[in-house]
């Protein structure tokens, strides 16, 4: 085997002792600990969203209840495709049916959101009118071939 452990150099005490001493002061900082661990784990990682967007565009999604099946945003996200999320969106979404997935939130006024299937919101309006969720479908999951209803 190319490497060995010989290599490597063992750490300092000092730099163990200053890394210690920097660890538990930032856990001590409130404020430091909740950032420094969603970045640590990727989920504080957001992409840019368009200005004038929604504030959720660009961020990771937490795993929302759902009405009806499957009950947990994650658990439509595994068949790998979007999932439009929102009241009364299914008639606008059936023709791109196979590249979308429908559900409605469980409770509360959430807005229409398009979640990519890395769980990231696509886009999100606060009450979108049904053009304006088709306009958003074909720029995400490209043109439907035949007459959209």
């Amino acid at each position: 085997m190319w490497y060995s452990s010989e290599v490597q150099q063992p750490r300092r005490p000092a730099v163990r002792a200053l890394r210690a001493s920097l660890a538990a002061i930032a856990h001590q900082l409130r404020v430091i600990e909740p950032r420094a661990s969603r970045s640590i784990s990727g989920i504080g990682i957001t992409y840019p969203a368009s200005w004038g967007s929604h504030p959720l565009a660009g961020h990771r999604l937490p795993d929302l209840r759902l009405a009806g099946e499957p009950p947990r945003l994650y658990e439509a996200l595994r068949k790998g495709t979007f999932v439009l999320m929102g009241r009364d969106t299914a008639a606008v979404a059936a023709p791109w049916e196979g590249r979308v997935v429908t559900a409605s939130p469980a409770a509360g006024l959430r807005p229409t959101l398009l979640v990519r299937p890395d769980g990231y919101a696509a886009w999100a309006a606060k009450d979108p009118d049904p053009d304006e969720v088709r306009e958003t479908l074909t720029r995400w999951l490209g043109e439907v071939v035949g007459q959209i209803p």
